[in-house]
């Protein structure tokens, strides 16, 4: 065949291939946009599609039985969904004949390839046993396709059979974490599935099916998924035989995932005994029921301007809400689902501030624009409020930061022929309630992501592509989906890529370049190496000699530079810390999400050590190059501990990372409440520079300067006023870049422009780019003082917000580092 015609094909080849992903997309376009109509709509078309996730590795080879040197076996499983997070290999290593005397495994695991990280663990091979195995979480921070490899010694001599150099795990290559999947399901599957991983063929989810005995019992092997999918029988089951599974799941929830729990009944049966295991309250609201608490919530004469000392303004606040246009149905308008906040519950007859009641909660949708939807805001200055139904105006108000959101609601009156082209919320399927930073869902109907695991699955995507008759998901599953924010989403970042937020929390005084002291001192240098030095030499008559006091003084300039680095920034290591809390009193269990800033002068010998309940992630700057984004990093576990040894902080070099913490905390605030008077006693392990407590009444309380493990009498004050407080704390203490880095970015002008009609993507949370202020932390910090859409204090009774000096569930990995302007809330539950 020609060039020519070979070209010919190769164009026609990219033709249709052109044409086929294009039609792909048209029909994934118009599923979507079927997803939420009611009535007959066609769900989200899927075909399972096998995914690579890893091999089964096992050694010796070579057709040896045994190694050579031990007489072992080693098997490898590192078999996984393909996410960032922390990965659990699977390690087991068998005898022929039980073991005479107990020996000593020990296993230095490697990942990546360029710059590898590698995680070193011992565990024993008791003796009368002919098995043993250990499991070791390896953090996944490249979404490249990664290679492992190992090192074993056994009883302190490496064996040389049982270990796999970097060159020959080639052959076995292992799925890198993907970001371009949807949502990540783990479901229970059967023993032909075990370990298997499956994706739509759009890639809008992927299930990894595990069997029940093997679930993790550390909540970080769960970091990798968005969704634990399980049936209420599963959960039992997991409850009553493996409690340790099961407690690992919940901590895992807390600290941000969703937890499905699927076949509750129709008429919601099983809603109690959901209740029951997992902590949370029985209380199950209903649309109306929000829509008349949202009616009886309102204040007198809330609807009216006058009332709270702003005038009518026209196309504002009255007026007439119309149906929308078929413009507002433009492929803008369809894409993005909005989110309704849980409706509040009616306030205590005794106080008229807004006080939020625990229970299930349908999850509202709303457009962008939706008909309907009301929001009171007020201003921090003088206290007004104003109540706004026109959607440019609540645009408006919620870019000026000195308005806040102090309650929102939807009217259900909509005007006559306007067609809801989406459900009015999720009741048709599933409620939902919070828990620490995740949320806990519960289904109607069976588990569909298990389902969809369990269905025929095709190899080839091209088969996919083709197929006659493609199967569906099921709308609850579908619907589902599109509230389920994706990792990047819930963290703001991922750790193979730069963060533009990176210079907002630098470490304050350090790290910086003398900019002035640099151009003094390059001032005196040219002033002297030129017009100073030639007429000193020329009127001693050794002109000569520049060819030595050029570079002497070249060199000195340099020494002075160096010499005011060391002296400015010193030897010591600080850290700069802003955290959030989640505080369970009543089943003692915390969740934090800290982001940690350091530099040091010159980095500790020993690294960091951390207790082995916490996940971490880099934060790469925005000015780091492509090469590094991956350092070459060490962690050697110990027991309930890591030990980050090489390549986690390097001197003189800004180091940031994400910390994640879940765990049982002994930490805790005493309330005594006689209901006109409040102490507390503050064993939050920290002291508390800001406290406002909201008591069983509703009635809310403030206080400062409580110092740790000390009591204080709080004093009465009016919700209004204790958000005022709120929000001059927290806007004062966002992180800011330094000038020199600032750019022109602003945390302050972002928040601004913050609105609960931001775009989202189809299957995940906002397309932000990696910013770390929309996370999950930062977010709850935002929607706490009313700039994130949510009515600001929107807490229960017998809640609280306290400010700290530190933060008692932070660990920064090194004792003596100097902490130094940071900023820590704990948000907690009695």
């Amino acid at each position: 065949m020609t060039a020519h015609g070979k070209q010919q094909n190769v164009s026609a080849e990219m033709t249709v291939a052109f044409a086929v992903l294009m039609g792909l997309a048209v029909v994934v376009a118009t599923a979507s946009r079927a997803v939420g109509q009611t009535g007959t709509g066609s769900p989200v078309s899927a075909t399972p599609m096998a995914q690579f996730n890893g091999p089964l590795m096992s050694l010796p080879r070579n057709n040896f039985p045994v190694s050579r040197q031990s007489g072992l076996t080693l098997q490898v499983d590192p078999r996984w969904t393909n996410g960032y997070g922390y990965r659990p290999v699977k390690v087991t290593v068998t005898s022929l004949q039980p073991q005479k005397s107990t020996r000593s495994i020990r296993i230095e695991l490697h990942v990546g390839w360029q710059r590898d990280l590698n995680i070193e663990q011992t565990f024993e091979f008791p003796a009368g046993q002919t098995t043993a195995s250990t499991t070791i979480s390896l953090p996944i921070y490249q979404s490249s396709m990664n290679y492992f490899w190992w090192d074993l010694w056994v009883d302190n001599i490496r064996d040389k059979d049982l270990s796999l150099n970097r060159l020959a795990s080639l052959s076995w290559a292992g799925g890198g974490a993907n970001s371009n999947v949807g949502v990540t399901f783990l479901v229970i599957g059967p023993p032909a599935r075990n370990r298997t991983l499956v994706a739509t063929n759009a890639m809008e989810l992927q299930v990894f099916a595990l069997a029940q005995a093997e679930f993790p019992k550390k909540w970080v092997d769960y970091t990798t998924f968005d969704v634990v999918a399980l049936s209420l029988i599963e959960i039992q089951q997991l409850a009553k035989n493996d409690p340790a599974v099961f407690r690992a799941i919940l901590k895992w929830v807390r600290s941000g995932g969703q937890l499905w729990i699927c076949d509750v009944g129709q008429q919601w049966d099983n809603l109690p005994r959901t209740s029951q295991l997992t902590g949370l309250s029985e209380s199950l609201f209903s649309s109306a029921d929000e829509s008349r608490v949202d009616h009886d919530d309102s204040e007198p004469g809330a609807d009216d301007p006058t009332t709270s000392g702003e005038q009518p303004q026209e196309n504002d606040e009255n007026a007439t809400v119309e149906a929308r246009s078929d413009a507002a149905d433009s492929e803008d308008a369809r894409e993005p689902e909005g989110e309704r906040r849980d409706a509040p519950a009616k306030p205590s007859s005794e106080t008229s501030d807004r006080v939020r009641q625990d229970g299930w909660r349908p999850l509202r949708f709303l457009r962008p624009r939706s008909n309907g939807l009301v929001i009171t805001f007020m201003d921090t200055r003088t206290g007004a409020r104003r109540t706004v139904r026109d959607p440019e105006v609540m645009a408006q108000l919620q870019d000026d930061a000195n308005f806040v959101t102090t309650d929102q609601r939807f009217d259900h009156d909509v005007p006559a022929g306007s067609e809801r082209r989406f459900p009015a919320d999720s009741s048709e399927w599933f409620v939902q309630q919070p828990m620490g930073f995740g949320v806990v869902r519960a289904f109607r109907g069976p588990n569909e992501a298990a389902r969809f695991a369990m269905m025929p699955v095709v190899a080839n995507p091209n088969v996919a592509a083709n197929t006659e008759v493609t199967p569906e998901l099921p709308r609850a599953l579908s619907i589902a989906i599109r509230r389920a924010p994706r990792w990047e989403t819930r963290h703001g970042l991922t750790p193979d890529s730069s963060n533009v937020e990176f210079a907002k929390l630098l470490v304050p005084g350090v790290g910086l370049a003398p900019v002035t002291e640099f151009r003094i001192l390059i001032t005196i240098f040219v002033l002297f190496i030129g017009p100073i030095n030639y007429w000193l030499l020329k009127r001693a008559k050794c002109l000569h000699l520049m060819v030595i006091s050029v570079p002497a003084a070249a060199i000195l300039t340099t020494l002075a530079l160096f010499a005011y680095a060391i002296v400015a920034d010193g030897f010591e290591t600080q850290v700069r810390t802003h955290s959030f809390t989640k505080l369970d009193q009543r089943t003692g269990e915390s969740a934090c999400w800290a982001r940690l800033s350091y530099y040091s002068g010159l980095a500790p010998g020993d690294g960091l050590t951390l207790p082995d309940d916490i996940s971490i992630y880099p934060i790469i700057p925005n000015w780091a190059g492509s090469g590094d984004f991956s350092e070459q990093r060490s962690i050697v576990s110990e027991g309930h501990e890591m030990r980050l040894v090489r390549g986690w902080l390097n001197s003189r070099t800004p180091t940031q990372y994400l910390s994640i913490r879940s765990r049982k905390s002994p930490n805790q605030l005493e309330v005594l409440d006689s209901g006109d008077k409040l102490r507390v006693n503050n064993h939050l392990g920290s002291g508390i520079t800001y406290l406002v407590l909201i008591n069983r009444d509703g009635n809310v309380f403030e206080g400062e300067s409580v110092p740790r493990n000390g009591s204080a009498m709080l004093r009465p004050t009016t919700r209004d006023d204790a958000i005022r407080r709120l929000n001059k704390i927290v806007m004062s203490n966002l992180p800011q870049a330094p000038e020199p880095l600032a750019g022109g970015e602003s945390d302050l002008s972002f928040v601004r422009t913050r609105s609960r009609f931001q775009m989202y993507g189809r299957y995940g949370g906002p397309n932000t780019g990696g910013r770390l202020s929309d996370n999950f932390a930062g977010t709850a910090l935002i929607d706490l003082i009313g700039l994130g859409g949510q009515p600001a204090l929107d807490l229960p009774a017998k809640s609280y917000v306290a400010i700290t000096e530190h933060g008692p569930e932070v660990e920064s990995g090194i004792d003596y580092a100097k902490e130094d302007a940071s900023f820590h809330v704990i948000e907690g539950r009695w």
